[in-house]
């Protein structure tokens, strides 16, 4: 009786245990390439803070300005990043949303706590500011220029948690605001200069104003307060705020108007635009210019350099020698201003380049796309992606293969072309071969590469035994649109429909077929028909396919693409979400991991434990890693772990 029970005993001890402990699948994200467009940066010691109506709020540590390194970002908003303001551990991020009850856009403030520059933390928000507004901090409290005949101020001693706690009406329109000291000194408009004292907070009390001038934007450096109007930059001497008083002005020419400035020093440093033609309308073609103001005698302010910039300049930020400017298409560029004369550009970034499709290989990612480029990417440490090379001379880029040292890469245009990779931060185009058809896709095999054409005509197999001389092997007609190489087996999509062994025959699959994952003996089809399915077939050297399995993808109906390493498969969908499926007996998968943080990602690829996004309309390139850890709490029943 006694061996009955400690056998039960031991049996239910066993069922527990697997209740509580059983391995699950972990995804951790361990790297992210790319910026967004860029709109606006400041610098804090020795990080940079810079928003991107697509990206979000991304920092950078320059404590070393040659070579700055992104530690943190926040791209996870329910909007469009448009503006912020840096006091203290926080940052006061305004941004856009569309609310849809109400069937409008509006403009909310958010608080990021940035005290760990590598972890910011969303916190609290206000919604349905006006569109302009600026927020200054100061303190427990945050004041807002609302871009209207109003300033309001917030209490956020509770960060979580935004109470709005004064409103105090201003002549003219709030455009912009800057704190000193005891004083708020905001930019109205045709209310001039307007100065509110602080000293009791939340109160607001009128001190002072200036109103000759008709500013947009103030910055306040020691003793005086630099304000930016249509006509020029002007100098106030405000060391009594209750008298500022007008010192000096530098007039832009009629033809310039001001992006945006800063103050450092005795410098100025402005942005400006100058329209060359029909400015009167919005279609104005416009150079971008970089100024420097000498401001060491505030009576009569003198330009001392003038530098051309080669992109539209969206804000310019300065610490010590270095000028960070924010470019509206590739991310920022850095200039040494030790002599300010001469401003030379010491680092740039122009990680937008929008890269549709990308392949690993070794320790490099290759990605192609945005603007008609290979980028060769350094992932030997995910967390850290660098951009190591890049080759620019092909119009449109589709899809490419990698074999050995070389790049095999298509174009609707049809062209094949091939570069030399041995040296990963110099490719070089060894070899081009026009084409009998419209390629779309290639897949490489040995000596051959397999392409498939956009307009489900044929298979073109092109003969690469020399690299520098590809040319055409034969051609297969039918109506492909994807192809895929393993081995022995040459598959294809053909007609939507069917998913075809080119060597032993096909089978016939549901509509909408997006494409082909080649694993081992198995292939993985991602399909669009409702509901989305991933279909799983079994290839074989002595039979036809055959359809094993059909994963159904609820919630996230549409499949987008699809890779498998390391018994994983990686999938990208629709709706922003990437889910993670142990395949190991691809008759029963495990379950889905899933993230739903990504920015609309497209394709994908894997090496490892490892997997590679990008195709989005955010520019980015992300890593993920898989792996397995045993966490209590699963209530799926099963064997005891005894690994």
């Amino acid at each position: 009786m006694k061996t009955k029970i400690m056998l039960i005993t031991a049996v239910l001890w066993l069922f527990t245990a697997s209740l509580c402990f059983s391995k699950t699948m972990k995804l951790t994200k361990v790297g992210e390439w790319g910026t967004g467009d860029y709109q606006r940066m400041e610098v804090r010691g020795n990080y940079a803070y810079c928003i991107s109506p697509n990206a979000g709020l991304d920092i950078l540590d320059v404590s070393n300005p040659v070579k700055p390194i992104r530690t943190g970002s926040i791209f996870s908003l329910d909007g469009y990043a448009l503006d912020f303001s840096v006091s203290d551990n926080y940052a006061y991020l305004k941004y856009s949303t569309y609310v849809t009850n109400r069937g409008e856009w509006y403009c909310l403030l958010r608080v990021v706590d940035i005290s760990n520059p590598r972890a910011p933390r969303l916190l609290g928000r206000h919604k349905y500011l006006n569109a302009n507004f600026k927020v200054a901090g100061s303190g427990k409290f945050a004041y807002v220029a609302n871009s209207g005949p109003e300033i309001l101020a917030f209490d956020v001693s509770d960060p979580t948690t935004l109470r709005r706690v004064r409103r105090f009406k201003i002549p003219g329109k709030a455009l912009d605001i800057a704190i000193s000291g005891n004083y708020v000194y905001i930019a109205a408009g045709y209310g001039g200069l307007q100065v509110l004292d602080i000293m009791k907070p939340p109160q607001l009390n009128p001190e002072g104003s200036n109103t000759a001038i008709s500013p947009e934007r103030v910055i306040i450096s020691g003793t005086y307060a630099y304000l930016a109007s249509n006509e020029g930059i002007h100098t106030l001497d405000i060391s009594s705020p209750r008298h500022p008083t007008l010192k000096g002005t530098h007039f832009m020419p009629l033809d310039e108007k001001i992006v945006d400035f800063t103050i450092s020093g005795n410098y100025a440093y402005i942005i400006a635009a100058h329209c060359h033609s029909d400015c009167g309308g919005k279609k104005g073609n416009f150079d971008y210019l970089l100024k420097v103001i000498d401001l060491s005698g505030p009576y009569s302010p003198v330009m001392t350099a003038l530098y051309l910039s080669p992109q539209k300049p969206t804000s310019i930020a300065v610490k010590d020698q270095y000028a960070y400017v924010t470019l509206s298409v590739n991310g920022y560029v850095i200039y040494d201003l030790s002599d300010p004369f001469f401003p030379v550009k010491v680092a740039s970034c122009d990680e937008t380049e929008y890269p549709q499709n990308v392949v690993v290989s070794g320790k490099n990612a290759y990605l192609i796309g945005g603007e008609n480029k290979l980028l060769v990417m350094d992932i030997s440490d995910p967390s850290t992606p660098k951009k190591v090379g890049k080759y620019t001379d092909m119009p449109s880029p589709c899809d490419l293969a990698i074999s050995g040292h070389y790049a095999f890469i298509v174009n609707p245009e049809k062209n094949f072309y091939v570069l030399d990779i041995s040296r990963p931060e110099a490719p070089v185009q060894v070899g081009m071969y026009t084409m009998a058809i419209n390629p779309c896709r290639i897949a490489i095999s040995g000596e051959r590469a397999y392409v498939a054409d956009s307009q489900k005509k044929a298979i073109e197999v092109v003969n690469i035994a020399n690299p520098g001389r590809p040319f055409r092997a034969t051609l297969w007609k039918g109506e492909y649109d994807d192809v895929a190489v393993s081995g022995n087996h040459v598959c294809a999509v053909e007609s939507d429909e069917y998913f075809t062994d080119l060597w032993k025959g096909k089978c016939r699959l549901f509509r909408h077929i997006r494409g082909i994952c080649l694993s081992g003996e198995y292939a993985f089809l991602p399909t669009y028909s409702i509901p989305g399915k991933i279909v799983v077939v079994k290839i074989s050297d002595s039979y036809k396919p055959v359809i094993i399995k059909q994963i159904y993808t609820r919630p996230y109906r549409y499949p987008l693409d699809v890779a498998v390493s390391n018994n994983y498969a990686f999938v990208i969908f629709g709706y922003s979400a990437f889910q993670v499926r142990n395949v190991s007996d691809p008759k029963y998968p495990g379950p889905f991991v899933f993230s739903d943080t990504l920015v609309n990602a497209r394709r994908v690829d894997a090496s490892g434990n490892y997997a590679y996004l990008t195709g989005g309309e955010s520019g980015k390139f992300y890593i993920y890693q898989v792996s397995e850890v045993s966490e209590p709490g699963d209530t799926v029943p099963g064997a005891p772990d005894t690994e």
